[in-house]
């Protein structure tokens, strides 16, 4: 029979971009549920999975209790599609803003009041 693949906790914050603290804070949470090891995380491929998940939901907007009861209906996902189309309109007027200055004042910056 062979061994169930693990990963160490810094093989995984290393494989998606995250820090160790950030696992453990997932695990706090009750989000991942590594095995130990004595004092050692592994983690299974489930937790790669779910890890996967939590990263995907939270770029979405999700909240960490919102990612650990998992129930996403039409409605709310519906919901959060509005919010972030509403933040992305937000996000292009500022860009517009930004560049307009930018290009009023060259490369001097924007003066602060005296």
């Amino acid at each position: 029979m062979s061994a169930i693949a693990t990963f160490t906790i810094g093989e995984l914050a290393e494989e998606f971009g995250v820090t160790p603290r950030a696992l453990r804070f997932y695990e706090e949470r009750g989000l991942l549920t590594p095995t130990r090891d004595g004092s050692d995380r592994r983690y299974r491929d489930v937790d790669r999975a779910r890890l996967a998940q939590i990263l995907e939901f939270s770029r979405m907007g999700f909240t960490l209790s919102e990612i650990k009861a998992g129930k996403f209906s039409p409605e709310k996902l519906k919901a959060q599609l509005e919010y972030m189309r509403e933040q992305q309109t937000q996000a292009a007027e500022a860009i517009r803003l930004l560049e307009r200055l930018l290009a009023s004042n060259g490369s001097e910056g924007i003066p602060t009041p005296s």
